[in-house]
């Protein structure tokens, strides 16, 4: 098979009979190379050309194109098939692969490569089943600048759909997920765990990450091990070192899931004599009031001021933020007086923190009135009734970040971004002592600040 390589995509198109046959899914060593030659983001399955296929038929092609994903740091998808082939397709494909699904190669395009003006300007409607796959779907199309209409059931899917340009309701995404996944809830960081917690989950483990999070405010850390299948005395120590460094920033970690048939009971007293709590499920954590009393934050005590290297990056930043504002807000945005000094914004509003690091070490913080914050945020809050406008406004802050990552990175630049934070009171609850540029920002009325230190 030879693919058509479009922007970071390689598409593959078998034909005929996907049934296990090893000869239908040989690639040439000349198309490896080529493959391998490219920045592939991924490699694409079409069925459009396919009139049957069967589990061994998927398994193999999928095994054939993982191989080659491996070594570029590549995804693997399918598309092109009807809703019965969709449901097939999900039932037979390899769970280990992670591969991803999307209703058509017209759709795939929309998640990688380069976000042509003309494509942007089409009207997108969106339906998932699945909750998270419909927020996952919709935080990535978002941050690459499409706008998105998500509908509120399938009905008005259906009754929609012909005013829309591209229709999706057969995706789902798997795109470049880490072993251990990272999600923000109520401003705490939950870890999830799967397979074992020992020396190689500690080796793998983002401490980059982790102390940057720590950083930027985040106080409560829950390590989700209800998937883990059992922690030995290498794991145990990995989180008790990881305890005391995150105290020393007034920060709390603790466990959530580990029973008593795959840890000791020594183990687990170690754990609890490190300072980490253990509860029996995430939501027995959520439901202690007292374990995350104290809000989102803490005081910083030695500032991290700006810099000259740090400035240079503020037009990039600012630029950024404001037309992501404008666009997804719809409204105009200003900028108003420059000043190099610690956060004061005292007005009642909600602030976003996100931060990186790598080659740069940034803060960006950015304070807006509630009601601006409600119209930033509406594709999140649109048919999510439990979506807080906290939760929403860290989506935002998220799109904001990918696309500064973005920008970064075709600079040459490389950085990774934070988890968001979001607070009610920043001067309450956060750095207070850092010199940054805070620039004033003015929209319909309300003023707002974004903050940029290290």
């Amino acid at each position: 098979m030879k693919p058509k390589i479009k922007d970071s995509v390689a598409i593959f198109y078998p034909h005929g009979f996907l049934d296990g046959d090893a000869s239908k899914y040989e690639i040439y060593l000349a198309t490896k190379e080529l493959v391998l030659s490219k920045k592939i983001e991924c490699i694409l399955i079409s069925l459009k050309k396919v009139v049957y296929f069967n589990k061994r038929g998927i398994n193999s092609i999928s095994l054939v194109m993982s191989e080659i994903a491996k070594k570029v740091d590549a995804n693997v998808a399918f598309c092109d098939y009807d809703e019965t082939k969709f449901k097939a397709l999900r039932e037979m494909s390899p769970q280990s692969l992670n591969l991803s699904f999307f209703d058509s190669e017209e759709v795939a395009m929309l998640f990688f490569g380069n976000t042509e003006k003309s494509t942007k300007e089409k009207k997108i409607i969106l339906f998932h089943e699945n909750q998270e796959q419909k927020n996952q779907i919709s935080l990535k199309l978002v941050g690459r600048g499409y706008i998105v209409y998500t509908a509120k059931d399938v009905n008005e899917f259906k009754n929609s759909a012909k005013n829309y340009n591209i229709k999706i309701n057969l995706t789902h995404i798997n795109i470049n997920e880490k072993t251990i996944a990272v999600q923000v809830r109520e401003n705490v960081v939950i870890y999830k765990l799967t397979g074992f917690i020992d020396s190689n989950f500690a080796e793998n483990f983002d401490m980059s990450a982790h102390n940057n999070s720590l950083k930027i405010g985040f106080k409560f850390f829950v390590f989700d091990a209800t998937r883990a299948r059992s922690a030995n005395i290498h794991g145990v120590s990995f989180l008790a070192r990881l305890s005391t460094s995150s105290a020393e920033y007034g920060a709390t970690i603790a466990i959530c899931g580990l029973s008593g048939s795959n840890t000791s009971e020594t183990l687990r007293n170690d754990l609890e004599d490190s300072g980490i709590l253990l509860y029996n499920s995430v939501e027995d954590f959520f439901n202690d009031d007292g374990s995350i009393s104290g809000g989102p934050g803490m005081k910083e005590s030695m500032p991290h001021n700006i810099t000259r290297n740090l400035v240079q990056f503020l037009p990039l930043i600012l630029k950024t933020t404001i037309d992501t504002l404008s666009s997804m807000a719809k409204i105009k945005v200003e900028r108003g007086k420059i000043f190099v000094k610690t956060f004061d914004m005292n007005q009642k509003v909600l602030t976003g923190c996100i931060a990186f690091y790598g080659d740069i070490d940034a803060k960006i913080l950015l304070s807006l009135d509630k009601s601006i914050v409600q119209k930033a945020c509406a594709i999140f809050l649109q048919d999510d009734k439990e979506a807080s406008l906290n939760s929403a406004f860290g989506n935002f802050m998220v799109i904001i970040g990918n696309k500064i990552l973005s920008i970064l990175e075709s600079k040459k630049i490389k950085v990774d971004i934070t988890m968001p934070n979001v607070f009610e009171n920043y001067i309450q609850d956060g750095d207070t002592v850092s010199k940054g540029a805070f620039v004033e920002l003015v929209s319909n009325g309300t003023k707002g600040a974004l903050f940029l230190s290290r």
